[in-house]
């Protein structure tokens, strides 16, 4: 009586653990449908990200149809991740203006020739008196078109901004602003210390 307890046991066990292997199978099934679905939902996010961008750019296009830009200058916007002002090729003339040199680059820091509408600043960080702001120059995209320079050395869009006056031994900030056709906005900023001479290699500080 005892062995046939047992053997009973034994069996309603058995059936027990093998019912338990296809519950534990569907459930594997369904946690690689989730991960699946969650690698699309990213995806789909990313596309749609993109989607706004550009209907934000045919938007803008809408709004000025004089300005439609062509099909690489939309590749190269969405290529554009930030901006720089050319370390070697920017500082004061002997003039007194400031020379600068600003690329828009992308994010392995190339190059990339792409219209928009340029604001520069410059500021007089050692004023004592607070007024530190000594011009202010503003570029649309028209104008800034007739600035950009394709040279082996100093491509971009290079500047030279009259200034009325510079205090020497200043230490001067220039900041850029840069605004595509999509209404990205880019800036860059550089220090240097003015002595009365041409000064390149700006100490960054953005």
């Amino acid at each position: 009586m005892r062995l046939f307890l047992l053997s009973c046991c034994c069996l309603i066990s058995g059936c027990s653990l093998g019912g338990n292997e296809p519950l534990e199978a569907q459930l594997r099934l369904r946690e690689d449908r989730i991960r699946d679905l969650q690698a699309q939902l990213t995806e789909a996010e990313q596309v749609v990200a993109v989607a706004r961008q550009e209907a934000g750019t045919l938007r803008s296009q809408l709004d000025n149809p004089d300005s439609v830009p062509r099909q690489e200058q939309l590749a190269a916007g969405f290529a554009v991740e930030n901006l720089e002002i050319h370390e070697l090729l920017t500082g004061i003339t002997e003039e007194g203006e400031v020379h600068a040199v600003v690329r828009p680059i992308d994010k392995d820091g190339d190059l990339i020739k792409l219209p928009g509408s340029l604001e520069l600043r410059l500021m007089n960080l050692s004023a004592a008196n607070g007024d530190q702001q000594l011009g202010t120059w503003n570029f649309s995209d028209t104008e800034a078109r007739d600035l950009w320079s394709s040279a082996a050395i100093g491509a971009g869009y290079v500047l030279d901004l009259p200034v009325e006056s510079i205090p020497s031994g200043a230490t001067l900030m220039l900041h850029a602003r840069f605004v595509p056709a999509d209404g990205r906005q880019f800036d860059a900023s550089h220090s240097m210390k003015f002595d009365g001479v041409m000064q390149a290699g700006f100490e960054t500080s953005d």
